[in-house]
Order: structure tokens, then sequence, then C-alpha cells
């Protein structure tokens, strides 16, 4: 890849984090690629309708090659000793122009511009060695002062005119979501953490690039279309058949891939759909290039506040991001690199009875007196957008015909209510609450009793047994379960180590861990 240095930002800022590893930030721009010159005079039409976008996306300079125009900011974090690196970049695709990487893994303080130690979070990718690369790729960022990563996209065009036609689109204010789109379109293969089941709207015209569905919100995006599965299976309503890596396994290169769902995944992103049949029947069965995992009783950004915001309930505390993939990366570089076979999967099935509808749930979980429970979820339809839809990206029906829904399931949950399967982080394990994926919305802020569309809740144990009690708690209080805080902090870490040693690259002496 070319590019040049340069950019907004000014000059290159060195970040020196703990342990004395220094990095230092290089911004610059990936220069479109000339055209051959059977496209020149197309190209140069392109450029000077691109000339008159707004300032800063005017000083690119896109051309057509083979119809596809682009020119992008880019930003590398990389240590300033060479020596000091593990030789391997980590590129994150960044949220809609935001640099999420150092958040992630790191524990850092969110930034587009990374310059300080609150930035640099606990060091945990600068002292791996890792350099990070983020470049700009999504056309709806547009400049509003947050140094979000551009893209000078060009506007596409037929015979000189502009090309037009109909779309739907709810436009919703939501978080991030980064699919398998990629891996399952013609033009490329990716190592992904995607986000449930569905798909980008990365390569259909006339579509948000980020936009997905959920139970209340997005439910005619069009995000979860068959294959839903990395597996071969059949769709019995409308006898389909394939996989999402299809396409990966004819090119032979099939990307050794880690799912990483919190709980609301499963209630609101239809996460069941990636491991089950269209039907919710049975199991699927994985291939060996792709591992899942639940983070049990997460939800979907992990910790939050500890307030009700739109919900009836407070949000979910769980800590779960950075420790989980920073465990899971470094499992995922040592199987791409080594072959080290990372942890095994782990997420709720039918067959064990983790996996289970709306209507078990309801009867496990337990009843707590002004929680109110879910009584629908995300169970996506089987839309209609049209012939051309899945082969050319072009929508001719709209909106969409709706069609049967796929049938999609829930986590089972224990008697304190939270997820039985998954990988179970100490604090679920152990726990002073119950963690959920799910919440509901509050009726002040519309559609009250509705999922609430990315936001798990927390609800703590009483203290004592008396406390418990008077409004009818049927969970243990916290001085049933725990007689003594040396009992407590005894119970934790062994949970702590069980959890560190299950989320290892596994060796032969620990398969069975």
């Amino acid at each position: 890849m070319r590019w040049s240095t340069g950019g907004r930002a000014g000059p290159p800022v060195v970040l020196r984090t703990g342990r004395a590893v220094a990095c230092q930030n290089v911004r610059g721009t990936i220069p479109p690629i000339a055209p051959p010159p059977e496209r020149a005079g197309a190209a140069s039409s392109l450029a000077s309708r691109f000339s008159t976008i707004p300032s800063p996306l005017r000083h690119y300079s896109p051309v057509g090659l083979g119809g596809q125009c682009t020119g992008a900011e880019c930003f590398l974090l990389r240590p300033v000793d060479p020596r000091r690196g593990n030789r391997r970049i980590l590129y994150d695709v960044n949220n809609r122009g935001n640099k999420l990487a150092l958040w992630t893994f790191n524990d850092g303080e969110r930034s587009n511009d990374p310059r300080t130690l609150a930035h640099a979070g606990d060091g945990f990718l600068l002292r791996e060695g890792y350099s990070l690369l983020w470049s700009g790729w999504n056309g709806e960022v547009v400049e509003d002062g947050q140094q979000r990563l551009l893209a000078g996209l060009p506007v596409a065009t037929k015979n000189g005119e502009t090309i037009t036609g109909p779309a739907h689109l709810e436009i919703v204010t939501t978080e991030k979501v980064f699919s398998r789109a990629f891996s399952w379109s013609p033009w490329g293969i990716s190592d992904a953490f995607p986000a449930g089941s569905g798909k980008g709207m990365f390569n259909y015209r006339f579509r948000m690039s980020t936009e997905y569905g959920t139970y209340h919100e997005g439910m005619l995006s069009g995000s979860e279309f068959f294959p839903l599965a990395p597996v071969p299976q059949t769709d019995p309503v409308t006898g389909e058949t394939g996989e999402t890596l299809a396409r990966a396994r004819a090119a032979q290169h099939v990307p050794r891939m880690m799912f990483v769902q919190s709980s609301t995944e499963y209630w609101n992103r239809a996460a069941s759909l990636l491991h089950t049949d269209a039907q919710g029947k049975t199991d699927l069965e994985l291939p060996p290039e792709v591992r899942v995992y639940l983070v049990a009783g997460a939800q979907h950004l992990g910790t939050g506040p500890h307030t009700r915001g739109i919900c009836q309930q407070p949000r979910n505390i769980l800590d779960d991001r950075g420790p989980i993939l920073r465990a899971l990366l470094v499992a995922l570089d040592r199987w791409v690199s080594d072959g080290a076979e990372p942890p095994l999967s782990r997420y709720p099935r039918i067959d064990d009875g983790t996996l289970v509808s709306l209507e078990t749930f309801r009867r496990q979980f337990p009843s707590i007196a002004g929680v109110n429970l879910p009584e629908a979820y995300y169970q996506p339809a089987r839309l209609d957008f049209g012939p051309r839809f899945h082969t050319e990206g072009i929508a001719e029906v709209i909106p969409p015909t709706m069609g049967p829904r796929y049938r999609t399931l829930v986590p089972a949950v224990d008697a304190d209510g939270n997820d039985l399967a998954g990988i179970r982080l100490p604090e679920v394990a152990v726990p002073l609450g119950t963690f959920t994926g799910w919440n509901l919305r509050a009726a002040p802020f519309g559609a009250g009793g509705k999922l609430s569309r990315l936001d798990g809740m927390y609800l703590p144990f009483a203290r004592t047994r008396p406390q418990r009690q008077q409004p009818g708690d049927p969970r243990p209080a916290v001085d049933e379960r725990y007689p003594t805080r040396a009992d407590y902090l005894a119970r934790i870490t062994e949970a702590a180590l069980r959890t560190t040693r299950r989320l290892r690259p596994r060796t032969a002496n620990a398969a069975s861990s």
C-alpha cells in the first residue's frame, strides 16, 4: 500500500507508556491509484465533480479504476524503536471514523487523536509490540471537528448522469457493527470480530454501510439474510443452500475467525443463527477455522454507567471488553502465526439446554419485584428487496416484502438470572448481582416495555436476608452466599484463575482445561 504522510493534525507525536515503550503516530493519506488510459476521461469528470465537496475532502483527487474511486486518510501508531515491535500490524476497522482499538484492548480513554497516557490505557497493545493501523473507509463520515478518519468517495454516475433510485432508510443514533460482509462479498476475505449473525451493507446501493437490524429499530435494514452460518445448510422455507464462507473456501483462503458476542447479541442481533439451523431446532457443528464465544451477562459495548438512561432498570456495569479481547487477541495471533489451537468455543447450545426459547427463559428468570421481562426479541424476517439485491447490490422492492421470520433463541439463565453458558467472568461466576444483555425501554422515552437496542442491566443482590425478603427478592442475599469477606475473596480468586486458564491458547496438557 502506498501512502503519503502529513494531513490535518500536524507533526507526529511520541506516546510513552509504562515500562518505557514509546510509540509514534504517523498520519497520512492513501492516494488514489492512477486509472488505465481508457478510463482517464471518466476519471477526470469524477475528479472535477468531487472537487466541489466542502473541505477537507476537496484535497482528495479520486480517480477511477474498474468503476471504483477513493482516497482515504490513514493513521499509524508504531513503536519508535522497531526492535520493540512484534512485526505485526493490528488493523482496526474504524467505527464511523472513530479509532477504538486503544479503548477496546487497552481500556484507554477514547480519542481519535491519541497523544496521552490516558489514551494509551494500560499499554497492552503497545507493550506487546503491535503497530496499530486505521484508515478511512466509510463515505457516510464527514468532518465534524472530532478527528474522524475520512474517505473521499465519488458520486456514482452512469452515462454521465448521477445514479438515483428509491431507498429505504431508518436514521437512528446508535453504536457500531462490524460484520462478515467483507468475507461474504466477492471483493475480499478477512478475519473478524462480528456482531450477531448479520452482515454489513458495504456493497449495496443507497445503503448506510453500518445500518443493522434489532428488535425495535432497523428491522427492514436487511442485515440478516441467508446464509447466516459458517457451515453448509439449507433454509427449509426458501430451499436456498449455502454458507457464509463459501467464497472463501472456493478461493482456498479461509480465514481463522473469532465471533465474540455479548449476551445483547442474542437478544437483539440474532446471534444464535451463527450456530443453529434457520429454524432454531438443531445445533450446527462449527468448522475448525471458527470459534464462537458468548461473554455471559455482557451488554453490547461493555461496562457503562449504572444509570437507567432510556431504560427501566440501571444499565450493565460488567467490564468485559478489555479482559476478554486481550486474551483472545493473543490466542488469535498464536493461532494464525504458530498454529497453536485457541480456546475452545464457549456458547449456548440447544442440546445441553443452555440455548432456549423466550418462554423457557421467562420461566427460568427469577421473579424480582419491579423487574419486567421481555415479551419479544429480535427474530429477523426473510426480506425480499428484489432479484438484483444479492447479486448486484441493487434494491428494487422498496420497502422490502416481509416473509417468515428466522427462529432465534436466547441464553438460558440460572436461579440468579445470570447466563449459564459462555465465558463466565469472575463477577458472573461468583456474583454480587444479576447481569443481563437486555433491558426494557422506559415509557417516557417511547415504546415502553420494548427491548432497548444495545443495553443490558445490573441488578445487585440485597446485602442481608431481611433486606431481600422485604421486597420479595428470591435471590439469596450477599451474606447468605458468602459468610465472610475472606470466603468471597477466595471464591472469586479461584474463578479468576479458572477463567484465565480457559482463555489461554491450548496445549496438549491444557486441552481439557
